[in-house]
């Protein structure tokens, strides 16, 4: 009997410095993270990583994409504007033809932001100007450089009030040419598809904002794209920005001087 209970003492001993020793060993949060756990938690951070480098090739993706499309918009539709000054150069001979003057008419009406379409002569001198009605203040056109076969030249920027506009010319028969005078806000802005029109694109020209939608977002990623709109001419920059936060920056030929308080 004595054998007996001395033991069941010794087991009861045994049993309380266990859980005494469970307890100095127990996290202060009262819970012990398993093996499961552990792998489950390092298979969700594993799966977080992937799902953020997926977003952010996504996003790159997106933005060459972006870039791609705004730049070929803007330069078609440049195209679409000096493809017809090249025919009704190349149509109009040493001397205006009937009905010529209604051709320029009729290109001014299809862009919405051509002002006048001047004929021009020796030392860019005008010979004919047709302008949209209701045009009260038209600059000289620019004494474009010497040009030859498929070549043209974004000219001056000039304001008229407080609107910035720039010259476009091409060659026309003989030693002649044609000169549109496009306004910048309304032709970039015709150039753009509805969905384009969502981003943020502001155009400069050196240091001078001549067009902007709207202000672009912080952080956005860069990248750089060239614009051939003209053949001859300095330069303009053309940045384009779209949630989320795509931004392109690319250049287009532009040639002539600022002027005006605006600058």
């Amino acid at each position: 009997m004595a054998a007996g209970i001395t033991g069941s003492s010794t087991a009861e001993t045994a049993r309380r410095r266990k859980e005494a020793s469970a307890l100095r060993t127990r996290p202060p949060w009262g819970w012990t993270p398993s093996g499961g756990g552990v792998l489950a938690l390092l298979a969700g951070l594993v799966v977080w990583q992937a799902l953020t480098s997926f977003e952010e090739a996504h996003v790159a993706d997106a933005t060459h994409l972006a870039g791609a499309e705004v730049s070929r918009e803007i330069t078609d539709h440049t195209r679409r504007l000096t493809e017809p000054l090249r025919l009704l150069g190349a149509a109009v001979g040493e001397a205006p033809r009937p009905g010529w003057k209604r051709q320029r008419a009729l290109l001014i009406e299809q862009f919405p932001g051509v002002l006048t379409v001047d004929l021009l002569g020796d030392a860019s001198r005008p010979i004919e100007s047709v302008s949209r009605p209701s045009v009260d203040s038209v600059p000289p056109p620019p004494r474009a450089p010497a040009m030859q076969g498929d070549e043209s030249w974004l000219g001056d920027v000039s304001l008229i009030g407080s609107e910035p506009f720039a010259w476009l010319v091409v060659p026309a028969a003989g030693s002649q040419k044609l000169a549109a005078l496009p306004r910048v806000d309304t032709f970039t802005t015709s150039a753009l598809s509805p969905e384009a029109r969502r981003f943020s694109i502001p155009v400069e020209a050196g240091s001078h904002l001549i067009f902007e939608t709207h202000s672009p977002e912080e952080g956005a990623l860069v990248i750089s794209r060239s614009l051939e709109l003209a053949t001859k001419g300095t330069e303009w920059q053309l940045r384009v920005a779209a949630a989320p936060a795509i931004v392109v920056t690319g250049r287009c030929r532009f040639g002539g001087s600022l002027s005006g308080s605006r600058w």
